[in-house]
């Protein structure tokens, strides 16, 4: 005897009313003796998205006029409730995983005054997960913007959505070239040859206050070494470069010269970058929810009938070496069977008696391709744990997984 015991805590479903904490007093004692002991274990109420924090860096404040900057999803700060961060992407639709699964949340971005001479949005709206807001520097000045976060509540009816947060703490800056005192260009990365990896080319004044200023595609030139490396709006593209040309060396690499030069000055830069024709492999791997899958904090939670293996898989959101999603330039069936898959620490409640060869989940090993799991298996309440391993790098992630 290992003279251990184990309580399981079965929670009640989630109450969207709850206001105050509620206690839940856990006793066990020992029988036949006075030995007892007691914990309180205090349930939250639910955490749900409660405000906008700002935008990221990525969005430039400053701008030369007729530049440029976008707003998507990524770049919003939304905290839930208790201030955690929350990803604004898992928040609204995604028609590319499900077009029938509409988003819970949507953004709505303005003008404060109502005005947009200062600066113009190209939308008002991120409704979709891919959605975007190109922000264009008209006039010298200073333009603040709000940004709402919206309930969509009943997302069948428009009248029910209810602004949860306004945010009107963020001003855009107008500069003209007159008061950019010197230029710079980031330092470019590796670049791949494969479709889908263009590069940002960042080309950036500052004024004489340190601020960075975004310029517009007028203010410069480019030009490169090697016609194969192209510049074209705002990116450097290599898949001119195929995989057997005789420009790469035995290390499967080609050095190209990129220079950048200044209209409003006589400023010229210079970098050399190294195109590479490396095969893609997963470098970082991280949830996110897919259709009704919702994937949190480690944990996968979804209808049962949509837990397969194929829909789990759809909750990773994989990286390669060049910080490019991978689904966007593979196969999404021929990435999937370059992992395996392990289920184990099975759950079951609702196996039924004389029938456990076709109620149960069997936990499983094998290629993330081709093994399966049994859809007749999975019922409400049922949780098992499941690890994906890259069979090329080894990266790997573990999830929970929770049939609702």
């Amino acid at each position: 005897m290992t003279k251990e015991a184990y309580l399981e805590l079965v929670l009640p479903a989630v109450d969207p009313n709850q206001q105050v904490a509620t206690p839940y007093p856990i006793m066990a004692s020992v029988v036949g003796t006075a030995n007892s002991s007691q914990i309180t274990i205090s349930i939250e109420k639910p955490a749900y998205p409660d405000s906008i924090a700002g935008l990221k860096s990525d969005v430039a404040a400053t701008l030369a006029k007729d530049a440029t900057t976008t707003i998507k999803p990524d770049y919003i700060i939304v905290k839930d409730n208790y201030g955690r961060d929350k990803k604004l992407v898992d928040l609204l639709a995604d028609p590319q995983a499900n077009p029938a699964i509409q988003g819970t949340h949507k953004v709505v971005v303005s003008v404060a005054d109502g005005t947009q001479d200062v600066v113009t949005l190209s939308q008002a709206e991120l409704v979709n997960k891919t959605d975007s807001i190109t922000v264009t520097a008209k006039q010298k000045g200073s333009e603040r913007i709000k940004i709402q976060l919206v309930d969509l509540k009943d997302v069948s009816n428009a009248n029910d959505d209810v602004v949860v947060y306004s945010y009107e703490s963020y001003i855009f800056s107008v500069v003209d070239s007159s008061g950019i005192v010197e230029y710079a260009v980031e330092q470019l990365p590796k670049i791949s040859n494969k479709p889908g990896h263009q590069v940002d080319l960042k080309v950036t004044g500052k004024r004489s206050n340190g601020t960075t200023v975004a310029l517009p595609a007028d203010a410069y030139s480019v030009t490169t070494t090697n016609n194969k490396l192209v510049f074209n709006n705002g990116k450097l593209d290599a898949t001119l470069f195929l995989d057997g040309d005789n420009d790469f060396d035995d290390k499967g690499e080609v050095k190209v010269k990129v220079i950048v030069a200044i209209y409003a000055t006589t400023d010229q830069f210079e970098q050399e970058v190294v195109v590479t024709n490396e095969a893609l492999k997963p470098t970082t791997i991280e949830l996110q929810n897919a259709g009704s899958l919702k994937a949190e904090n480690g944990v996968i939670k979804g209808p049962k009938d949509q837990i397969t293996i194929e829909n789990l898989f759809k909750t990773l959101k994989i990286k390669d070496q060049f910080g490019f999603e991978m689904d966007k330039d593979v196969d999404a069936n021929a990435l999937r069977g370059s992992f395996d898959v392990t289920i184990s620490n099975v759950d079951d409640v609702t196996v039924t008696a004389g029938d456990e060869a076709n109620t149960k989940i069997v936990p499983i090993s094998g290629n993330a391709g081709t093994v399966t799991l049994n859809p007749n298996a999975v019922g409400t309440g049922d949780s098992f744990t499941v690890l994906f391993t890259s069979k090329v790098t080894g990266v790997r992630i573990t999830a929970r997984v929770v049939a609702e």
